[in-house]
């Protein structure tokens, strides 16, 4: 199986601040940093990226947000089900038969030294 017990499967953040120019954002990177921030703030230690966990990140919105019709958490479903997805099709390419499988989900604000203020939605197999 690609995921056990307390993986999280999927996560979404979404990102306020402006990266450094010519930086290229490493999803996996900035996943571990907020999940160990999180960890640091109460998350349980046993809620832990697995290395099939499906990542999406996006920065927020800014004009939609300073127009006033607009939460960067607004986003998190889309990025979510998009991760579903991909965890789906992961798992088909594995030789599994996805089903329904049982999951908890979380939203939090954190934070990151490359992205400033973020916005996180994860899923986590029970």
């Amino acid at each position: 199986m690609l995921y056990k017990k307390n993986d999280i499967i999927a996560m979404a953040i979404v990102y306020e601040g402006h990266l450094p120019q010519g930086y290229t954002l490493d999803k996996r990177e900035l996943a571990s940093e907020i999940i160990d921030r999180a960890h640091q703030s109460g998350l349980p230690s046993e809620m832990k990226l697995s290395p099939h966990t499906a990542i999406r990140a996006q920065r927020a919105n800014e004009a939609a947000y300073w127009a006033g019709s607009y939460e960067p958490t607004d986003d998190l479903p889309a990025l979510l089900q998009n991760c579903i997805k991909e965890v789906r099709e992961n798992m088909i390419a594995n030789g599994e038969i996805p089903g329904p499988m049982q999951l908890k989900s979380i939203q939090f604000k954190g934070w990151s030294s490359v992205a400033s203020t973020v916005w996180v939605g994860i899923h986590i197999k029970q």
